[in-house]
């Protein structure tokens, strides 16, 4: 006999929408990887080093949008 609760739908939608974020996150920095963009964590700051151009505006606001 198990005692342990089954997992509601709501739960398993939340995790699948968890699941889906960090799955973009990791394609995205894959994506920024492939363009030789190193991402690091110091202290609570995200920092990252490209080279000259590579991030555009709009890879510079995804960046904001999803350091998170």
């Amino acid at each position: 006999m198990s005692l342990i609760k089954p997992s509601t739908n709501k739960q398993n939608s939340i995790n699948s929408l968890a699941d889906k974020d960090i799955k973009m996150v990791e394609k995205f920095v894959s994506e920024l990887q492939q363009l030789d963009v190193k991402l690091w964590i110091e202290g609570d700051q995200l920092r990252y080093k490209a080279p000259k151009e590579t991030l555009t505006p709009d890879l510079l606001a995804q960046m904001r949008d999803r350091k998170k």
